[in-house]
């Protein structure tokens, strides 16, 4: 979030040194601010965006873990066994999310009908 602030307040000094001739330079650190400024807010805006889904994915996947390892130590079954399935099922589960949410045409619809291991 400061970032974003940061790169809003680098678009206003970009604009006043524009405005207002202090010295020599500040055309160009004016010019240079006006450019750098929304750079910066769309790059922390992706950032955001993208650590969002990933956070998606870790919740996803932290459940999973849970549960078969619950299920696992309640069978009295190898908990390293589970934890085999566990990575299948984590990848699995990425793809379909990603299938679902952003990279509909990268992923193949074939992923969709796969179940996760049990």
């Amino acid at each position: 979030m400061i970032l974003l602030i940061a790169s809003i307040i680098m678009l206003v000094i970009g604009i006043i040194f524009l405005r207002i001739a202090l010295f020599e330079l500040s055309n160009f650190i004016g010019v240079l601010c006006i450019a750098l400024g929304p750079v910066l807010f769309v790059f922390v805006t992706v950032s955001f965006i993208v650590h969002y889904h990933m956070c998606g994915i870790e919740i996803l996947a932290f459940e999973e873990t849970r549960l078969i390892y619950e299920r696992a130590s309640a069978n009295g079954n190898n908990i390293a066994e589970a934890f085999q399935a566990v990575e299948s099922n984590r990848w699995l589960r990425k793809q379909q999310y990603w299938n679902e949410t952003i990279f509909d045409i990268a992923i193949p619809d074939k992923i969709m009908q796969l179940e996760v291991i049990k």
